[in-house]
């Protein structure tokens, strides 16, 4: 008989195993899994979180009923832990293991449209047992087994967040099982990303080359982003229109002059469908390519004009420090911009730059005398609170930074001998 202690330990055990399984800690699971190698003889969750399949197995043939019956900490359905585990990503061997897990569950009554609320309030989203699968535990596998089971494809996550990774196989099963694209924003979202392949997919499938969301069409976002202009020809080749407008009246193509984007600029004016920029958009053209000397001289075309783009314009340097364009960022400063210029949210180049990880960026503000502790609305941060958060996160679905060079050490090392709190 166990004591209040043994069993203590024991819940304490499968409450770590689970908690690290979901949250993401495949190595750390492994290892409790590793020092207690009964674990999923004594706890049900863990068994179909872990993927053995014998354990579950026996279980499910002394008492059929537990496939759906809540367990483990906090109790959740079984299929929950088996899809939104991810112990596969550290112990590759153990993904067959749970789609088998999965099946029997399923064979035995669990729900294969199962789902849980995660966060609270504005942040709560109810993420189902296919967007695990998709998404979590990127197991395309898996994932068949719950359409097959009668998963459906539209549970408004699933689409969107397949195209995190540069494995395409998720997103190629859902598009084959007849997921809906328009309204997903999952084509935007693909373009967050540098992947023609991915892009080249999902127009494959039917998507309109004209899809909006409330900044524009995917032309907009693709420059908007700095993709690669294979990407931007792409769209043109499959219909884009290059005569729309976003949400602030911009032409793709003024689009990529203001952002500096002069390649994509470029291949539009080749296919007909350059614009005369005014005055003040020659100037923040020119500075977003870097070209100080440049916006200077288009600023002389009407007096007042370099104080009339500076007081209007900024945004345009937390812009430029978040997209990692160090010669704009430069430019702007020498322009006159404030260093201490804010988005909407008070977030400002300092914050950018630091949660992206440009040390290099980082560096020249606060040679400009970069405000250290300013907090943004949002989340009352510093930089030094976004540089913290940037290492962790400033990451695609594969794991590799969203920013070319990134050094968070660097600029974590920056702020903190400028004296950063």
């Amino acid at each position: 008989m166990n004591t209040s202690h043994e069993t203590k330990s024991a819940n304490d055990a499968e409450a770590e195993f689970l908690r690290h399984a979901v949250d993401g800690r495949s190595y750390e699971a492994l290892v409790v899994l590793a020092t207690d190698p009964g674990l999923t003889r004594r706890s049900f969750a863990v068994a179909c979180a872990a993927g053995d399949v014998a354990a579950v197995a026996a279980a499910l043939a002394s008492d059929p009923g537990s496939a759906i019956r809540p367990c483990g900490s906090p109790a959740r359905a079984p299929i929950l832990w088996t899809c939104f585990s991810r112990v596969a990503r550290a112990e590759p061997s153990r993904a067959a293991d749970l789609v088998e897990v999965a099946r029997q569950l399923l064979s035995n009554g669990a729900d294969p449209n199962a789902s849980v609320v995660e966060g609270e309030g504005a942040h709560a989203w109810r993420l189902s047992v296919l967007y695990a699968a998709c998404c979590r535990a990127r197991n395309a596998s898996l994932a068949e087994v719950l359409l097959d089971a009668g998963a459906t494809p539209d549970d408004g996550e699933s689409l969107y967040h397949s195209t995190e990774s540069s494995d395409h196989a998720c997103v190629k099963l859902l598009l084959g099982r007849g997921a809906r694209i328009e309204g997903t924003n999952a084509v935007h979202h693909m373009l967050d990303r540098d992947d023609l392949a991915g892009l080249r997919l999902f127009l494959d499938a039917g998507a309109d080359p004209n899809l909006r969301n409330p900044a524009g069409s995917l032309l907009h976002w693709a420059i908007l982003r700095g993709r690669s202009l294979p990407i931007v020809e792409l769209l043109l080749d499959r219909g884009a229109d290059a005569r729309a407008t976003d949400h602030f009246g911009l032409t793709p193509h003024r689009l990529a002059a203001r952002l500096g984007h002069a390649s994509a600029a470029a291949l539009l004016a080749s296919r007909g469908f350059a614009e005369k920029l005014s005055p003040s958009e020659t100037v923040v053209a020119a500075l977003m390519r870097g070209d100080l000397e440049g916006a200077r001289s288009a600023a002389i075309a009407e007096p007042g004009l370099a104080a009339r783009v500076i007081a209007g314009e900024g945004e345009l340097l937390p812009e430029a420090a978040w997209n990692g364009q160090a010669a704009a960022v430069r430019a702007l400063l020498a322009f006159g911009f404030p260093v201490g210029s804010t988005k909407r949210n008070g977030e400002t180049a300092l914050h950018c730059a630091a949660w992206m990880g440009r040390s290099d960026i980082v560096a020249d503000l606060l040679a400009a005398g970069a405000p250290l502790n300013g907090r943004e609305m949002t989340y009352s941060a510093t930089p030094m609170g976004w540089a913290t958060h940037g290492e962790q996160n400033s990451r695609d679905g594969d794991g590799r930074r969203l920013s070319e060079g990134a050094d968070h050490a660097a600029v974590i090392r920056l702020l903190a001998a400028g004296g950063a709190r």
